[in-house]
């Protein structure tokens, strides 16, 4: 992930191939982040893919595919951890994993989401 507020390359290919606009900061075909102001430099957006704020792809999935992508935190002796979750809203919960950081969870969540999707 470029940083903890954009998805990872591997999740805006996912993103991409759903239907998710590049219309903010992007990838390249190699995986180098870019910010938005250079998108108007640009001819093709066919080889770019979109580097999405984790809380603009979580809304997107709910909203255009009907899937919510749910992070929960749990504390235990002295140490966070994230279960991730999906909801899908023809019903039906699937507890998917956990993770140590909220950010690599809800990213991973977003990421199995869409390969649902995307089959």
């Amino acid at each position: 992930m470029k940083g903890y507020n954009h998805v990872s390359f591997e999740c805006a290919k996912l993103l991409k191939d759903a239907g998710y606009p590049v219309k903010g900061d992007f990838y390249t075909e190699d995986g180098v982040w870019f910010p938005s102001e250079m998108l108007v430099l640009v001819d093709d957006e066919d080889c770019f893919f979109p580097a999405a704020q984790l809380w603009d792809a979580q809304k997107w999935l709910r909203d255009e595919i009907g899937i919510q992508a749910v992070v929960l935190p749990v504390y235990d002796e002295g140490n966070w951890s994230y279960l991730y979750r999906l909801v899908s809203k023809r019903g039906g919960s699937e507890l998917l994993g956990y993770s140590n950081s909220f950010e690599v969870a809800l990213n991973d969540c977003i990421m199995e989401a869409l390969k649902e999707h995307v089959k």
